[in-house]
């Protein structure tokens, strides 16, 4: 079809061939942009075959999705994985394009514009797709995934709907050591507390948005919201925000807020606690889908930083936790 183009355009024929004065890129750049508008059959048929890809995983009360399932199985774990879908020479020529596009090892783009958003857990690969955060669980734990008997098991195989605990009752290729039975604890602690909807399905979405990478300058001193957070904990220690330092200088001026010497040892703790919440936070929002709840902060940050005072001080505490979020300056000068 290109080769028609470009001999239509040229004047050749199949027989008579002339020669090109300008890049076939160039011709098909828009007008605006000094090309003839021409249009690049390449990059439109990988538009048209990206559409399909897409539609089989969106479209699943559609009469050619249950007969494309029953042909080649489950489409969306089989297009999300991040692996090279086996074809073979029985599949269907189409098949085969809308399998190969984006979806190869050196070229898998695809998958990576793609979150998954559980529901039930029912269509959700737990391993290869991107459903927790911004990465495959088997990217993050991989020696757990290498030893993973069942590797295209799906959410709800490990999560169970009445209750916080993961389904382990599987065998493992070989017996976990201790450095992957830490990971295994680790990924247990990671995804504590998450619950499946069962009458909710899964669902899936395109990453159309650009993100731009977050420093630690901006996640814990200026983003705006974090900046009235620190203004309103300084309020509850009775003194002006008028902190203007960021990471190290920050942490060391808050500690002068506390002018007594017998404070010395916890004169960093609400600042500890207040990152912490903020840390916290920001990961619930990243990897639960939580939404930003900035006016219950100061609360959380009020309730962990009177847990770690009376655990550093002990049976020396004496003071109630009403006194504490009363006057934190004086619980801390006592210290």
């Amino acid at each position: 079809m290109m080769r028609i183009q470009r001999n239509f355009l040229w004047g050749g024929s199949a027989e008579d061939k002339k020669m090109c004065w300008v890049k076939w890129a160039q011709v098909c750049l828009p007008k605006e942009k000094g090309g003839l508008g021409v249009r690049d059959l390449d990059m439109f048929n990988l538009a048209l075959l990206s559409k399909w890809k897409w539609r089989c995983i969106d479209e699943k009360h559609a009469l050619w999705y249950d007969l494309l399932q029953f042909r080649y199985g489950p489409l969306s774990i089989k297009i999300l994985s991040r692996e090279a879908v086996i074809t073979g020479p029985k599949d269907s020529l189409w098949w085969r394009d809308v399998v190969g596009v984006g979806g190869k090892d050196e070229d898998c783009w695809f998958p990576s514009q793609v979150s998954s958003k559980v529901g039930n857990g029912k269509a959700i690969s737990f391993w290869k797709e991107k459903w927790f955060g911004a990465t495959p669980l088997r990217d993050l734990f991989p020696s757990l995934f290498a030893k993973e008997l069942h590797k295209d098991c799906v959410v709800s195989d490990i999560i169970q709907l009445d209750n916080f605990e993961l389904n382990w009752t599987r065998d493992w290729l070989t017996s976990l050591t201790h450095a992957e039975s830490v990971e295994k604890a680790e990924l247990e602690h990671l995804l504590f507390g998450l619950v499946l909807q069962s009458d909710i399905a899964d669902r899936w979405r395109w990453n159309t948005d650009v993100t731009v990478a977050e420093d630690c300058n901006h996640l814990f001193f200026n983003c705006n919201k974090v900046t009235e957070l620190w203004r309103q904990v300084c309020l509850w220690l009775g003194c002006d925000y008028n902190l203007q330092e960021v990471g190290c200088k920050h942490f060391l001026s808050f500690g002068l807020i506390i002018k007594s010497k017998k404070g010395k040892k916890v004169r960093h703790l609400i600042w500890l606690a207040t990152t912490w919440c903020l840390w916290r936070t920001r990961n619930n929002i990243l990897f639960r889908g939580d939404k930003a709840d900035f006016s219950a902060l100061l609360d959380q940050i009020r309730f962990i930083s009177w847990l770690w005072f009376s655990g550093r001080a002990g049976r020396k505490a004496g003071y109630s936790y009403s006194n504490w979020c009363i006057n934190p300056l004086c619980c801390l000068q006592s210290f």
